[in-house]
């Protein structure tokens, strides 16, 4: 064994006895696992919460057309996990994790209690490649019942390290005050920022414009573009959704069972999906390289099976349920994250590893890493 050989195996040897500091594996996996925040900020009925709930592929989060998100929802990506659990944050801790559900959400949502409800679990669609997925659910700013909510959603929007901010409007209201108010303080909170993120307008409740009637999707969009750069948002990212759609789908696809509402509802959507399953995708304006690179990805993933049960009564095959998925428009917001958890997050995430292995003075021994000097066994 030669004199450089046998000075680089030691120092393996000391790096590897380093390692096996807590405190030190503690601060890796911390860097490792950089949150990749997406907050996403809307006003009063414009479905945020359906859509966090179709991106989660459950009803978890109180969704209705009143104004029932009160708080901040802070929902952890867990590859890991097959179900999701929830905990609310008091005065001094955290109360203990629980299972999570639509009624206990919502008795948390209603606690006295000021903190953050936490949720953690796998969000399905998205792997956490680049760092860890954090998703903000807050409060609508236009209630006028509790002018707090403005409040709570702005400091969260101030503080938070996020990485990607979706922006949900709603068909059916193009162009309301509630919004422009809301838009234009936004547009101030992001121009303050050095280093402000992408901002994605979605365009939930898409499925309500009758085409028959001449509402055009693609017009809708055109209009969407006008009015938010008469606001100050120049080139902006528009992409038209059916959260419900979505939602109903994996509900379905989970064999969680529909209403009669909920079932015909469905029907619908599948009878669109059926006559034309890109119409939310073609209607979307993203920069036209991006939109082929994410379409083309989109049109790679393999159709999810349905989960087995001896009590799926479900009339529809795997294949219909992701048509209409398709058709909602979401896989679109999904693969759009997923690039950017990717492209943004992982030089975070490496930059936080190579911040905290020098903190621990580690940086003597990155030449152990070049492949050219390494030992040979």
């Amino acid at each position: 064994m030669t004199r450089a050989v046998s000075r680089k195996a030691k120092q393996y040897s000391e790096l590897t006895k380093i390692l096996r500091d807590p405190i030190i594996q503690q601060d890796i996996n911390t860097a490792l696992n950089t949150p990749f925040e997406v907050i996403v900020l809307a006003t009063m009925s414009a479905g945020k919460s359906t859509l966090i709930n179709a991106l989660l592929g459950r009803e978890l989060l109180p969704s209705s057309n009143e104004a029932c998100t009160s708080r901040v929802f802070r929902v952890e990506d867990d590859d890991m996990m097959d179900s999701f659990e929830a905990r609310l944050e008091g005065e001094e801790h955290f109360s203990n994790w629980q299972a999570a559900s639509v009624e206990l959400l919502q008795d948390m949502n209603l606690s006295k209690s000021a903190g953050v409800i936490e949720l953690r679990g796998d969000v399905p669609k998205i792997d956490n490649e680049g760092g860890k997925l954090v998703i903000y659910d807050t409060p609508g700013p236009n209630n006028s019942r509790d002018s707090s909510h403005n409040d709570i959603t702005f400091n969260t929007l101030r503080d938070g390290n996020h990485g990607l901010i979706l922006y949900v409007l709603n068909a059916s209201q193009i162009g309301v005050d509630d919004d422009a108010s809301f838009l234009r303080e936004l547009l101030k909170v992001v121009e303050l920022r050095e280093n402000h993120k992408d901002i994605i307008f979605i365009l939930n409740k898409a499925d309500v414009l009758d085409e028959e009637q001449g509402e055009s999707l693609t017009k809708a969009v055109e209009l969407v573009k006008s009015y938010l750069g008469n606001i100050g948002f120049k080139s902006p990212a528009i992409i038209p959704i059916s959260a419900v759609a979505a939602l109903l789908a994996r509900k379905t696809q989970r064999n969680e069972k529909l209403s009669r509402r909920e079932r015909h509802i469905l029907e619908s959507f599948n009878q669109l999906a059926s006559i034309d399953k890109n119409h939310m995708l073609d209607a979307a304006l993203l920069p036209k390289n991006k939109k082929s690179q994410l379409l083309l990805s989109i049109s790679l993933k393999p159709i999810s099976d349905l989960s087995p049960s001896e009590h799926n009564e479900s009339i529809y095959d795997a294949k219909q349920l992701s048509d209409i998925e398709h058709y909602s428009g979401i896989f679109l917001v999904e693969e759009l994250i997923q690039q950017k958890m990717i492209t943004d997050g992982t030089p975070t995430a490496m930059a936080n590893l190579v911040e905290s292995l020098n903190k621990h003075g580690l940086g003597a021994f990155a030449g152990l890493f070049d492949s050219k000097s390494a030992p040979e066994k």
